[in-house]
This record gives structure tokens, C-alpha cells and sequence, in this order.
């Protein structure tokens, strides 16, 4: 149930923590859930989905229509100051590079990026039709770009990425 993979993901983050005590604690853990067509209550339509479900476990059924290939997205980028020698890290959101705006020693911009610190991820976008099943009369399908990181982008996960498709 979820409420069992919460405990088990809290209990792994909690041992991760011990473990790394003193650092910074970025680790992230990948999760795949199986036999969810059981959760009938997390099901959304594609049509419905708003800013309230951000944050939150939903299912969409869909048609895949069309797949992009897999692309790096950085996720972080790290600049050293040249006035100072101070080291920033940057996390990098919504596919623009962002950059320090100030070091702590007040110096403004020209920060030299360090570029084996970058941290970047496997990216793909992918674009699914709703099920004709969620349609009600003459109602048109409404469509949703889903991006797919990390794991969801193996080669593993590639056969099932075809046109046409069935997704949930």
C-alpha cells in the first residue's frame, strides 16, 4: 500500500541521513510502483489536472503520440568567485541556466562556473492522449507533454515508449 512505501521511504532516508551525517544531504530515491490500476482514487483525467495535484501521487491513462529523444538537463551547477575563492552551488530549474547573483563577499557576477561539478541528468519528453475511455459524448481527447528523468528514460522503459501506445 502507500502508506507502507512512505514508511519504508522515510525508514531508507533516515538510515541514508546517518549515514551521511555532517554532509549535505542530497540524495534522491527513484520509486516504481506496481499494480496501481488497484488505486482507482488516484486516477485523474488528463483534462483535469490543475496546480492542486503538484506535490501529489496521480495516475493519468493515456495513448503515447509522440516521444522525444533523450537530452542532459542540468540540474546543478557549482561557480567559484574569482575575488574570493568562495565555491556556490546553483540548483538549475526549468531548463534555464541560472547563475550567483552576489558572493557573500559582495562581489556581483563574472563568477567562473566550475564545469566538472555540474550535475547533469537524462531528460526525455513524451506526449500522451487521454483514454478514450474518461469521454463523455462527443468530447474531443485532450493532450499532456509528460517529462520522463533519471531511470524513466532506459532502455528498459524505451519499448514501451512507441506511438500508440496504452500508458498509466
Amino acid at each position: 500500500s502507500l502508506d507502507d512505501a512512505k514508511i519504508i521511504l522515510t525508514d531508507i532516508r533516515k538510515e541514508r541521513y546517518e549515514e551521511q551525517k555532517g554532509e549535505t544531504f542530497r540524495e534522491e530515491i527513484d520509486l516504481r510502483l506496481s499494480n496501481i490500476d488497484q488505486l482507482e482514487s488516484l486516477f485523474v483525467r488528463v483534462r483535469d489536472v490543475r496546480a492542486k495535484y503538484v506535490g501529489k501521487l496521480v495516475f493519468v491513462k493515456g495513448t503515447v503520440r509522440s516521444i522525444s529523444e533523450v537530452f542532459p538537463t542540468i540540474t546543478s551547477s557549482t561557480y567559484e568567485c574569482p575575488a574570493c575563492g568562495n565555491i556556490m552551488n546553483v540548483i538549475q530549474k526549468n531548463y534555464f541556466m541560472s547563475t550567483p547573483k552576489k558572493c557573500g563577499c559582495g562581489r556581483k557576477g563574472n563568477f567562473r562556473e566550475i564545469l566538472e561539478r555540474r550535475i547533469l541528468i537524462d531528460t526525455q519528453k513524451i506526449q500522451i492522449e487521454e483514454s478514450l475511455d474518461f469521454l463523455e459524448g462527443s468530447q474531443q481527447p485532450r493532450h499532456a507533454n509528460v517529462i520522463l528523468v533519471r531511470g524513466l528514460t532506459g532502455k528498459e522503459i524505451d519499448r514501451l515508449l512507441n506511438p500508440g501506445n496504452k500508458l498509466i
